[in-house]
């Protein structure tokens, strides 16, 4: 048997921290767990935007959705907490969550969102969050909400073989369904904890969702409703961006002075195909990235004061000479040819 452990090298050795467990730290699944999660998505995924906790507006159904969210490219994720090592029913669970929520509209997120920001005090209105997020007004919203199966995120400090068998069938059957591990370490007076997706391997994640892609095309249910592709897809068939363009960081929008702009930092450029999800590259690093999912990655690695919660990348990155951002000039284009 492989040895899964978490070390810490001290000088020449390498000392193991020992595993423990939630209720031996007295950490609750919902009051603690669930709590940090909800205010730092950003520990599950890379440009989550937390819609509601606790979701259960369905009729004739107690049953509750830990966290409701939606991704950096607008689809609506299910998010499921256990605190055990197997993970009990939560695949069952989750399915079933997420067909009570695949035809949820804007408005029902609206009124979803109004409760969550009540609740949590929060000083802003849920439609716009909702409309800055998805980077949508009154007329555009419809083509972006809707058209597509919601994400599952399953999590847990286990799985057992009966639930990593049913999910693995179900991404086999097309369900974007994932589980990540959260395994708790005791160093020191503090409790550590490794966030592991395990299925399906981070590495093999892009490979299925493009062949799912190609598999949907085939049958002719590709999905264009969310609002990066529509931006991208625009602009590439009016020829305003083409592979190899060089788009800068509006560095004004996010409160900073221009200097510096010309750091690889701010700067990255199209890969060239414009279906695919991570249709950038970035200059700093050279890694492939969506433009939203690249500048959460800016703000949580980097302390770019981009706005937290989950944004709409395109709306702070122009075309190299230009002060107009993407979003807009697609925004303009759409209004010409009456797209």
């Amino acid at each position: 048997v492989a040895a899964v452990a978490l070390c810490r090298i001290q000088g020449n050795s390498l000392t193991q921290i020992p595993a423990t467990q939630y209720a031996l730290e007295d950490l609750k699944e919902r009051a603690d767990l669930q709590a940090l999660l909800r205010d730092h998505p950003e520990a599950i995924e890379l440009g989550l935007f937390v819609i509601a906790e606790e979701y259960g507006e369905w009729e004739e159904s107690r049953r509750r959705i830990d966290l409701l969210a939606l991704d950096s490219e607008g689809q609506i994720v299910v998010i499921e907490l256990k605190r055990t090592d197997d993970g009990g029913f939560m695949d069952l669970q989750a399915v079933r969550y997420a067909a009570m929520v695949a035809g949820m509209t804007f408005d029902d997120m609206v009124r979803a969102h109004d409760a969550y920001v009540k609740a949590r005090h929060i000083d802003e209105e849920a439609k716009n969050r909702l409309h800055s997020f998805l980077g949508t007004d009154e007329e555009s919203v419809a083509g972006v909400i809707g058209g597509g199966s919601p994400r599952i995120i399953l999590m847990s400090a286990g799985f057992s073989r009966e639930l990593t068998t049913a999910v693995l069938w179900l991404i086999d059957k097309g369900i974007d369904i994932r589980c990540v591990e959260m395994r708790p370490y005791r160093l020191g007076d503090d409790v550590l904890i490794d966030m592991t997706q395990v299925i399906p391997l981070a590495q093999a994640s892009d490979y299925q969702v493009r062949i799912r892609r190609q598999a949907a095309a085939a049958v002719g249910v590709a999905r264009e409703a969310t609002r990066r592709e529509r931006t991208v897809r625009i602009l590439w068939r009016n020829n305003v961006i083409k592979g190899g363009d060089v788009i800068r960081l509006i560095l004004p929008y996010i409160g900073l002075d221009e200097t510096g702009s010309d750091d690889p930092m701010f700067r990255a450029r199209f890969a060239g195909d414009p279906l695919n999800q991570q249709n950038v590259i970035w200059e700093k690093d050279g890694q492939p990235y969506s433009l939203s999912r690249l500048c959460e990655h800016m703000r949580v690695e980097y302390s770019i004061p981009f706005p937290s919660g989950g944004l709409n990348g395109y709306g702070f990155w122009a075309l190299e000479g230009s002060s107009q951002s993407l979003r807009d000039v697609a925004e303009e284009v759409r209004r010409q040819s009456g797209e």
